[in-house]
């Protein structure tokens, strides 16, 4: 994700596949798999919007998916999240989000934003 004056902010290196738990010791990857798998995540502040961005291009570049998975620095077991909550919760919205003229439609009882977050 490119910021204000062609400054990097964040890098995202994601695959879908299908068994979250094999993948972080592979390479392999499966473009009909349910699930994300997050190799690698940087974002710099503004953390939320660059966070934001970078979770609308891989909407953009694979489409929905079920799942989210990841490992916490790259070691210990893999977390597998329902994709669709994560993403109410990082965009905060009941409308459509639009980006880059697609549109991503926001998730039913989406939470609410409070100051705190």
């Amino acid at each position: 994700m490119v910021g204000a004056g062609s400054k990097i902010n964040g890098l995202v290196i994601v695959r879908p596949v299908f068994q979250p738990h094999k993948m972080p010791n592979s390479i392999e990857f499966d473009p009909e798999g349910d699930c994300y798998f997050i190799d690698l995540a940087i974002a710099l502040p503004p953390k939320r919007q660059t966070i934001q961005a970078l979770g609308f291009a891989v909407l953009k570049r694979f489409g929905m998916r079920d799942k989210l998975a990841f490992q916490k620095n790259g070691i210990g077991p893999v977390y597998v999240v329902d994709a669709h909550e994560h993403r109410r919760k990082l965009f905060h919205t009941k409308k459509e989000v639009h980006h880059g003229g697609n549109s991503v439609p926001a998730a039913p009882n989406a939470a609410k934003h409070t100051a705190g977050d």
